[in-house]
């Protein structure tokens, strides 16, 4: 079940912070506070200010679904885990279809309970490998 979840705005640039193969991808998790404070600081909630979190990684996980390629606002989101796979479908707003939000993006966060969740999944094309608690990237 899909608790406390934000919507709002990202700068563009705040991908940046995302490893590679995330950044243009529909869905990203975060996997460590030092990375997951600096995205919160650049987020733009679309309902009241949210502070930045300080989130227990050895037993949870930071989800993120973003809005890449059409500016749609995300308004709620939809999360199933089948056997190992969280599948993620956001709830997008269509009045907003086709208006930019200059320089930003759409996007959604939540908190999950990292246990029983190995692959992160949102469409057909889009699937992660959750990396373990405190796994350092390459890029």
């Amino acid at each position: 079940k899909v608790g406390k979840t934000w919507n709002g705005t990202l700068p563009v640039k705040s991908l940046e912070l995302l490893p590679e193969d995330q950044r243009q991808s529909p869905v990203a998790y975060f996997g460590d506070n030092k990375v997951f404070t600096a995205f919160g600081n650049s987020f733009k909630p679309l309902d009241k200010k949210v502070s930045a979190h300080q989130v227990d990684f050895s037993k949870n996980i930071v989800v993120l679904v973003k809005n890449v390629r059409r500016p749609q606002p995300i308004v709620g989101l939809k999360a199933r885990l089948d056997k190992g796979t969280l599948r993620v479908t956001p709830k997008k707003n269509f009045e907003f279809e086709g208006r930019q939000a200059n320089g930003q993006i759409f996007a959604s966060f939540f908190i999950l309970p990292r246990k029983g969740i190995t692959t992160l999944v949102s469409g057909k094309k889009h699937e992660l490998e959750l990396k373990p608690p405190g796994f350092i990237y390459a890029d």
